[in-house]
């Protein structure tokens, strides 16, 4: 941990540059953060697995790939990868430790040890730790008993409250192994809550195999359930019942750059979860102390969205929030500053340049006091400039091209090297490889060999030579959600730079509109979100 402490101090020197211009300042600030990374890049790693999930007796079968952080090139520096796997009690059960060269391993993992259920895998490397476990690379996955789950189901769940009791509502289609449907079948249903039984039900599906079948949830129920097997027990599912009770919804406000700031405009990105963790659609009201509207707001994408905010003095607002099924909450919004400075980044989809605005109180505007901004991305400054609020507002007009694709974080700090206000913000200039894959016969026999013939080209179709994996699986098996899961890209561009879980990663980068590209700034807004308050820490950030 030692040494990504003094990556912090090269970054944001506090005392040595006394006797310098500011000009001269941020250049030394620049030069040293610059030196500093590319003597001790960071490094970052993706692990591709053949599936998204495995039955008991499986094997894991994956390749990893260590970057340079700057470069996005090969990490020559680790020879050992770390892999370790822990079971849903967060209790690490093995480890298992590969050897790397040029930045690429590869093996196997059986399953034959786990019993059913839920993981999450870790890897990393030495190198790595230097930079905390949030930069390490996180699976999770799930082992099915595939002995005893002889039928299929898609599943959704809704909720409701009649009478202040919570009523679940779970519609089922059930299929067997080749995913004909359970027609006109008696269905014995139970709901579960860990080995314990709450109701049971004898139904009979429909001509598509359809169920609707509609319960109570009593009060402090968890780990629900639904059991489902014929009358003989031959064949048999169980499947989760993920509750989203509104009671137990998690909203969050966090202004764009840091802080409320009195006498200010200001951006608020908020973020919605229910129960399972997932987005929630929301939306409402943001009134002031005398009960007036000042702002409306509704969810975009996976429960985020963003609104904006004319901050008034001495004010206290609060959000009535209308969750899923009609339930309104309030949120009180963080606590309001009477002085300091507001960050805020414009990115137009598909515009060339950033629109960078910096606000700041008076008592700010009206001192000599000089600001560095800087705009880093991979851990390298790409932009620099000195400022001060003589003036009042500052805007920067900043190309894109000054920066590479992925996550840019822009900082404004003082001549200190306090950082003061940190935003987020996703440059994309697109160019991706082109991958075309074609086979010699449309119609292969059993035991045949299949011959691939695999084109890689850039964007402008120049042949290019690289490193690639390929997995094949059965599509009556393995289901695929490009949305959910996790790729090299949305891992090396998107996610690494993130806290938390991110709903959807392909979304982002797969879906190309207006409308993914406002979602994603929201993701960033929130899921990206820096607060400092060195009022509060004098030596740290909060």
């Amino acid at each position: 941990m030692q040494k990504a402490f003094v990556l912090f101090l090269i970054l944001f020197p506090c005392c040595c540059f006394a006797q310098m211009t500011s000009h001269e300042k941020v250049l030394e600030i620049t030069s040293a953060a610059d030196s500093s990374i590319k003597n001790h890049p960071a490094e970052k790693l993706y692990i591709q697995f053949d599936k998204p999930y495995y039955a008991i007796g499986d094997t894991i079968w994956f390749k990893a790939y260590l970057f340079n952080v700057p470069t996005l090139a090969f990490s020559a520096k680790s020879r050992i990868m770390y892999v370790e796997i822990a079971n849903d009690g967060n209790t690490f059960i093995k480890q298992y430790r590969l050897p790397v060269k040029d930045g690429i391993t590869w093996g196997n993992i059986s399953l034959n040890d786990y019993p059913s259920g839920n993981y999450t895998l870790r890897a990393y490397t030495n190198w790595m730790r230097n930079f905390g476990t949030d930069g390490f690379f996180y699976k999770r996955f799930a082992i099915a008993d595939n002995r005893e789950q002889t039928w299929l189901a898609n599943s959704k769940t809704t909720t409701s409250i009649t009478d202040g009791k919570l009523l679940a509502n779970v519609k089922l289609q059930l299929s067997d192994m080749n995913k004909a449907a359970v027609a006109d079948k008696s269905v014995q249903l139970e709901v579960m809550t860990g080995s314990h039984h709450l109701y049971k039900q004898q139904v009979e599906t429909d001509a598509n195999g359809l169920l609707d079948v509609n319960f109570k949830v009593p009060e402090k129920a968890t780990g629900l359930a639904l059991v489902a097997h014929d009358e003989k027990n031959e064949n048999k599912i169980t499947i989760p019942v993920d509750l989203n009770r509104p009671e137990h919804a998690d909203v969050q406000f966090l202004p764009e750059g840091g802080n409320l700031v009195a006498g200010l405009p200001s951006r608020i990105g908020f973020k919605a979860i229910g129960e399972d963790g997932r987005g929630i659609t929301i939306s409402g009201i943001v009134i002031d102390h005398s009960q007036k509207q000042v702002a409306a707001f509704q969810s975009l994408h996976n429960g985020m969205g963003s609104f904006d905010l004319a901050v008034q003095p001495s004010e206290k607002y609060v959000a009535k929030v209308t969750l899923p099924g009609g339930t309104i909450k309030e949120y009180a919004l963080s606590e309001i500053k009477n002085t300091g400075t507001v960050l805020d980044v414009k990115n137009p989809f598909e515009a060339d340049s950033l629109m960078v605005t910096l606000s700041a109180t008076s008592d700010l505007t009206q001192s000599s006091e000089k600001f560095f901004l800087i705009g880093k991305s991979r851990g390298i400054i790409c932009y620099a400039a000195v400022l001060n609020f003589r003036e009042g507002v500052v805007c920067r007009n900043i190309s894109k091209k000054l920066f590479p694709s992925g996550i840019t974080h822009f900082i404004l700090t003082n001549t200190k090297g306090q950082p003061l206000n940190e935003r987020l913000v996703f440059i994309d200039h697109g160019g991706g490889l082109l991958i075309e894959l074609s086979n010699d016969k449309p119609v292969y026999e059993p035991h045949d060999s299949i011959a691939l013939h695999i084109s890689v080209t850039d964007s402008i179709g120049k042949p290019i030579a690289g490193n690639f994996s390929m997995a094949v699986t059965d599509d009556a098996q393995v289901k695929q959600d490009t949305l959910n899961n996790e790729s090299i890209i949305t891992r090396l561009l998107l996610t690494a730079d993130l806290k938390g879980f991110v709903e959807e990663p392909g979304y982002y980068l797969q879906t190309k509109n207006a409308k993914s590209w406002q979602a994603l700034d929201n993701l960033l807004l929130t899921q990206g979100w820096v607060n400092y308050d060195w009022q509060a820490d004098k030596q740290h950030p909060a």
